[in-house]
C-alpha cells in the first residue's frame, strides 16, 4: 500500500514545488543540483517522502531560500502565493519574467500588471 502524505510533508512539498516553478527549474535540474534522482524530488513534492534536515538544507540552498522557508505560518511564506504560483498561467508568466535581464523592464511590467489589476501599490 502506497504511503499517504502526512500534512506537514505535503505542505513542505508544495513549498518546494512552488519555489522550483517560480525559479523556472525542472525537477531534473533541481535533482541534479542536489545529487539525487528527479523521482526523489517528485516524492518530496508530493509529500510521500519526508525530508531529513540535511536534505532539506541541500534543497533550500539549491532553491536559494533559507530552510525556514519550508516551515512557518502561512503569513510568513504566503500560502495563497504558493497556490497561485502552482497555477499553469502564473508559472508560465514567472518563468518568462525571470528570463528578463533588464531591471527597468521588470519594474515597468510590474507597474503595468498592478495598473490592470487595480492592486494597491506597496509603500516605499
Amino acid at each position: 500500500m502506497p504511503r499517504q502524505p502526512k500534512n506537514g510533508d505535503a505542505e513542505i512539498g508544495e513549498r518546494i514545488k512552488a519555489r522550483r516553478v517560480m525559479l523556472g527549474i525542472s525537477q531534473s535540474a533541481l535533482a541534479e543540483k542536489c545529487g539525487i534522482s528527479f523521482q526523489q524530488i517528485q516524492k518530496y513534492e508530493h509529500g510521500t517522502n519526508s525530508l531529513r534536515i540535511s536534505r532539506m538544507k541541500m534543497i533550500a540552498d539549491a532553491l536559494d531560500v533559507p530552510p525556514v522557508y519550508f516551515f512557518g505560518d502561512d503569513k510568513a511564506v504566503g500560502q495563497d502565493n504558493i497556490k497561485l504560483v502552482l497555477s499553469p498561467a502564473a508559472a508560465q508568466m514567472l518563468t518568462a519574467f525571470n528570463n528578463i535581464k533588464t531591471a527597468a523592464v521588470k519594474k515597468r511590467l510590474v507597474e503595468l500588471v498592478e495598473m490592470y489589476a487595480d492592486a494597491p501599490k506597496p509603500r516605499k
